[in-house]
């Protein structure tokens, strides 16, 4: 065989994968578009959608909702859903030492024993810092970027940050362990893993300070790949730092100490950004199927589920992404979605004869939401 026809061959056998292979789908169109969801706080809604493929070639798909803030919840739903998690985050902390301080103020000082912090936890990035303390209050702070926002959160032995960031560079938890140092035995460990919640890649990056009486524990979460961290160049020196962050990120960092000198596993850390992912990473808005694959001049159906279970009342705006195979952005749907008040719900109907007779009858109505609950009696 000539070069030629070695390259007729090889030009009819590429038109044959393409012709064979899903095309990349330009023309798909999802309706209806704009998409409008509502839902009351404490239920669940659902709403029917079309994705066309106008084309003649079938086209693989999937589906990517994420809110203003390059997130899939707020942090509204996030700060609620830790505050009716029970013990779901530091019931399972080993030997969980439960420090004071990390309510007010910048920083925990004399938290874990007696001049063990002197002062720790300060929270700062290449923007300022540190931020106050804000106990399940959402506050913005230019600190986390023109659009920034965050919360801290004490639970008994554990301290949560959470932060919507608008371009920040890196991340930084700052102070001093006064007893962290090599001469009191101190030393400190470093280690990276990753997590999925929901389809969402999440990294995690872990300090661990063995002082001489216990340990001092970091985690930092963040949903961006490509991230650094560093640590001080001592054991008594707290600084943990993750850099490398661009756009618009959600950040949540924990800090916890055990009552011993055991340095914790791993596996430790792992399940504690399991568990918190699993409390707090549960989307407003799912779309199922996430994926799959349209044939030509066909559509597919799609549901829109909304979750307001645990959720106040709020306005969220956000975009429904649908990407080819490789990522790309095929189309885009403008969405918009509204948590309205609780619903209140009403006892069945009560009858004539329950009331039957000359003497007065009380009667006790219970109205119920599921936020709270209103007793009515009358006569």
């Amino acid at each position: 065989m000539n070069r030629l026809s070695t390259r007729l061959v090889a030009l009819l056998w590429s038109s044959l994968v393409l012709l064979a292979s899903p095309a990349r789908g330009d023309g798909l169109a999802v309706t209806p578009n704009p998409l409008a969801v509502s839902v009351r706080s404490g239920q669940t809604a659902s709403l029917p959608l079309q994705l066309a493929n106008p084309g003649s070639s079938a086209v693989d798909w999937s589906l990517e909702w994420l809110d203003a803030n390059n997130g899939n919840n707020s942090l509204e739903d996030v700060l609620t859903a830790i505050d009716t998690s029970g013990t779901t985050l530091n019931g399972a902390l080993p030997s969980r030492y439960d420090f004071s301080g990390g309510i007010a103020g910048t920083y925990v000082n004399t938290a874990f024993s007696p001049g063990t912090a002197s002062p720790c936890n300060k929270l700062t990035t290449n923007l300022g810092g540190p931020l106050a303390y804000s106990d399940g209050v959402i506050a913005s702070s230019s600190v986390v970027g023109a659009a920034g926002r965050y919360f801290t959160r004490k639970l008994p032995g554990l301290f949560v940050f959470a932060t919507d960031l608008d371009n920040v560079g890196w991340f930084e938890v700052d102070g001093y362990l006064y007893y962290g140092s090599a001469s009191n035995g101190g030393s400190r460990q470093t280690s990276q893993f990753s997590v999925t919640a929901n389809g969402k890649r999440w990294n995690g990056f872990v300090a661990k300070t063995k002082t001489s009486s216990l340990t001092v524990n970091h985690l930092i979460l963040v949903d961006q790949d490509g991230l650094t961290q560093s640590t001080g160049t001592t054991s008594d020196d707290e600084k943990h730092r993750v850099a490398g962050l661009t756009g618009k990120r959600r950040l949540y960092y924990l800090i916890f100490a055990t009552s011993n000198t055991t340095v914790q596993a791993d596996s430790v850390f792992v399940s504690l950004a399991n568990r918190l992912l699993g409390v707090v990473q549960v989307p407003l808005l799912t779309i199922s199927p996430a994926a799959g694959t349209t044939p030509g001049s066909s559509s597919t159906p799609l549901t829109a589920s909304c979750n307001g279970v645990a959720r106040s009342s709020a306005s969220l705006t956000g975009t429904l992404s649908v990407k080819d195979s490789g990522g790309n952005v095929l189309t885009a749907v403008p969405v918009a979605i509204a948590v309205s008040a609780p619903c209140l719900a009403l006892p069945a109907a009560i009858t004539p004869s329950a009331l039957a007779g000359a003497a007065p009858v009380t009667v006790t109505v219970p109205i119920s939401s599921n936020l709270f609950s209103i007793c009515c009696i009358g006569n």
